[in-house]
């Protein structure tokens, strides 16, 4: 009995330790926030989930990079579009020869004197109509992709944002669990029990029992409240917001929801292909067989070059002539390396094969996500029925266990397993509706839908 005694008391007092140990640290991060406060006002940022979708999408660096990614695509579509604009140039030009000279003729001439002066205005262009034809198709195509792929990757930030907010939320409804227990059931048997003790009728070992229980209590709540804050942070971090922003729960509960999403009668294969992802590498197929018409279909479309300026022509300004000039020619360039080796070709085969095994690896990663995206919003919902049911029951144990407990007819350790299971339920209940609701939004993206 001794042995036991002294053995209670040594885990009473390594928890005591425990509990002071994780408070110093937080006291001290409290600390350097405050300091860190003196210098930048902190603000507080109340999330719901309807905040996050909207913040998400708006404020999310990954999504402001893939608009920038559509605008450089656009550019380069403007630029393939200058195909048929000339190049303007004019200005002023002197000559002056002093010397020898050859002719037409290939006569040279000594003592030759020259000068001239020329002052015009002119253009030049180059028309390309397999560039025209094929590479301005493609560079369109490539602005459709890229706004393809900015919306799937769009549907990631979202995503990945909405199950650090579950997560995040998650964490704060189960120190806030933890806390009600804590504060309204624990330590309410702790009193009874040390009044229990006073009359003799418990012995101290059972007190000690109960403040080790609450100790134990304390420091699930302060390892919840931490993981609370490392999503809280990990979510004004996906939000890009201000280092001086502090990210917070606007609820204090967690609910279920309930997603209409539909699809029920699609394949897993036909909504792999609604995704944007997939559309995306059809439309980039697309280009590239587009692109390599101009090296197959495009070599024999010829290419027209144009040069003419009107210009004042003569010795000196006061002796000068009105003066136009064109050049207008019609080129056809065939290169035989494009018969005999084929190596563009090639080039562009390689690159429509790739990009069409990129596709079948897309269709079947689409079908397995549409699969278990299903499968998991099925297993999270029974075990959401099952967790509540298990709650319920446990509710009501740890209550009639506290009553017979206050009349003296059940044992301290049976009121502490009935608290310890009360938790342990509860915990699973929050866990199984947070997966609940992340499953939903990923069997969301799974089928094809868009934020």
């Amino acid at each position: 009995m001794k042995n036991y005694k002294t053995y209670l008391l040594y885990s009473f007092a390594i928890s005591a330790l425990v509990v002071l140990g994780l408070s110093s640290a937080m006291a001290q991060n409290d600390d350097e926030g405050v300091n860190g406060n003196q210098m930048l006002s902190q603000e507080t940022l109340y999330l719901k989930l309807e905040d996050v979708l909207q913040l998400a999408g708006a404020k999310s660096l990954v999504i402001k990079e893939y608009k920038s990614r559509v605008a450089l695509a656009k550019a380069e579509h403007s630029k393939a579009k200058e195909w048929w604009l000339p190049i303007l140039y004019g200005g002023i030009q002197t000559h002056s020869l002093t010397g020898a000279a050859m002719n037409a003729d290939g006569d040279i001439f000594t003592d030759v004197v020259q000068k001239s002066t020329w002052a015009g205005l002119g253009a030049t262009a180059e028309w390309d109509f397999a560039r025209a034809l094929f590479l301005t198709k493609s560079t369109k195509k490539k602005i459709e992709a890229q706004k393809l792929i900015s919306s799937a990757e769009k549907n990631k930030a979202v995503l990945l944002a909405i199950n650090t907010f579950y997560d995040m939320q998650g964490a704060h409804v189960r120190a806030l669990a933890i806390n009600d227990l804590m504060v309204n059931k624990a330590e309410d048997v702790a009193k009874q029990i040390a009044v229990q003790v006073d009359l003799g009728i418990l012995f101290k070992s059972e007190l000690l029992l109960a403040q080790t229980k609450l100790i134990h209590l304390k420091i699930q709540q302060l390892q919840a409240e931490m993981k609370y804050r490392t999503k809280a942070a990990e979510m004004a971090n996906l939000l890009n917001a201000n280092a001086n922003v502090r990210v917070e729960c606007a609820e204090s509960g967690i609910l279920d929801i309930q997603l209409a999403i539909g699809g029920e009668n699609s394949t897993e294969l036909s909504v792999a292909r609604k995704r944007p992802g997939y559309k995306a590498l059809m439309v980039e197929l697309e280009s590239l067989k587009i692109e390599k018409r101009s090296v197959t279909a495009g070599i024999w479309l010829p290419k027209v070059r144009l040069n003419t300026y009107g210009s004042l022509f003569g010795e000196n300004f006061a002796t000068s002539y009105p003066t136009n000039m064109m050049n207008l020619g019609v080129m056809w360039r065939i290169p035989l390396g494009s018969f005999i080796m084929r190596g563009e070709a090639k080039k562009y085969n390689a690159l429509i094969d790739l990009q069409e095994t990129k596709l079948r690896q897309f269709e079947n990663s689409g079908v397995k996500d549409a699969i278990d995206a299903r499968s998991m919003v099925d297993l999270s919902k029974e075990q959401a029925r099952i967790a509540d049911q298990a709650l319920q029951y446990a509710a009501q144990a740890m209550m009639q266990s506290i009553q017979r407990q206050a009349m003296g007819t059940a044992k301290p350790f049976e009121v502490f397993q009935a608290q310890e299971f009360y938790l342990q339920t509860k915990m699973d209940y929050i866990l199984a509706v947070t997966n609940l609701n992340k499953s939903q939004y990923a069997l969301f993206v799974a089928l094809g839908y868009n934020f």
